[in-house]
């Protein structure tokens, strides 16, 4: 640091600042894995598992504003802060401290076909739960964070159903006639379909009066999810009802838990069709034709989450994979790519 440099951006800064930490009683996360699986040989190359794999993650990282004023309605905003005597011109103090804590459970099963007639398939079905108190943890404040138990719900990652699998088959030899156009043909497809990740419904407002502008809502009436058309054709689309949520009372937090909706689900199949051609003993070529999402179905990205975005919430206004000319990846609309290679 240089002497008479400003640290804050500007010569003479307003106080309260913000601050941020390392807990000095920070301790090492660690996480346990179990699981148990039963496998089975249903036939010659026909292989099925099925079985339960779970997690526990312990004195993981979390971020909290221990210098959060106490919520409530009347009182100087820097007098309710904890630190205020101590350290009268500081805001918040943000510390990274280890008193996260996550669940994973889940019940997978697989089917595999080697190689049955040209056939092979791999095809794979997960059930799960992923619990935690903080997902993105260096970036992301609690809404009370001298309350972590209500911040315990879904992890923002969790995929409650996801199937996913591909299969391959070589067309067989039906003529010895035009060995080159006839022979070295594959069919293949990929699949993968899962629900919506968990979506935080946030009121966008600071109404528990803590100013870290991570409030939610309260429900009063059900939110129905799925996607809907709107009013006006060729707009966004509606995935829950607005008006089943509404502002909290002034000094409170929402009686909505943290991630309590889903968001849309995703689907998509790749379709492929190989010709390899050999030329030499040592030179082949490999044609092929690549369709991606070849249902052409429409991949939806999460709605607005925020209460006081009038003109956005719970209204859909994109795919999967964001704005822009379509391309290759997840939420695209359906492409076809067409690749040859030299094989040496």
């Amino acid at each position: 640091i240089i002497a008479g440099q400003p640290i804050f951006g500007t010569a003479n800064p307003t106080p309260p600042f913000g601050a941020y930490g390392i807990n000095q009683d920070f301790r090492m996360p660690y996480v346990q894995n179990y699981n148990l699986n039963i496998q089975q040989q249903l036939a010659n190359g026909i292989i099925f598992q099925t079985g339960y794999v779970a997690s526990t993650g312990r004195k993981l990282s979390l971020l909290r504003n221990i210098n959060a004023p106490t919520p409530g309605t009347t009182g100087v905003l820097q007098a309710r802060r904890p630190f205020n005597t101590a350290y009268p011109t500081t805001a918040a103090i943000n510390m990274l401290e280890t008193i996260g804590n996550s669940q994973y459970h889940s019940w997978q099963s697989s089917i595999r076909v080697t190689n049955w007639k040209g056939l092979m398939v791999n095809g794979n079905y997960t059930w799960s739960r992923q619990m935690d108190n903080g997902t993105d943890v260096r970036n992301t404040l609690p809404a009370n964070s001298y309350d972590l138990r209500r911040e315990y719900g879904p992890g923002s990652i969790d995929l409650a159903h996801i199937v996913t699998g591909y299969v391959a088959y070589d067309i067989p030899k039906y003529t010895q006639h035009a060995k080159l156009l006839t022979q070295g043909w594959q069919l293949g497809a990929l699949f993968q379909a899962t629900t919506g990740t968990p979506i935080d419904i946030t009121a966008g407002t600071n109404r528990s009066n803590s100013f870290d502008n991570k409030d939610r809502v309260d429900v009063v009436s059900k939110a129905i999810t799925g996607v809907q058309d709107p009013a006006t054709p060729g707009g966004a689309r509606r995935y829950f009802k607005a008006d089943a949520f509404a502002l909290p009372a002034v000094g409170t937090f929402g009686n909505i838990g943290r991630n309590a909706l889903r968001g849309p689900g995703f689907s998509a199949t790749d379709f492929s069709i190989f010709k390899r051609t050999p030329i030499t003993e040592r030179l082949r070529t490999e044609f092929r034709v690549e369709i991606f999402n070849i249902f052409n179905l429409a991949n939806f990205a999460n709605p607005g989450t925020n209460f006081n975005a009038a003109t956005s919430f719970g209204l859909i206004t994109n795919t999967r994979n964001g704005s822009g000319a379509p391309g290759l990846g997840q939420g695209e609309p359906r492409n076809i790519q067409l690749a040859l290679k030299l094989i040496w």
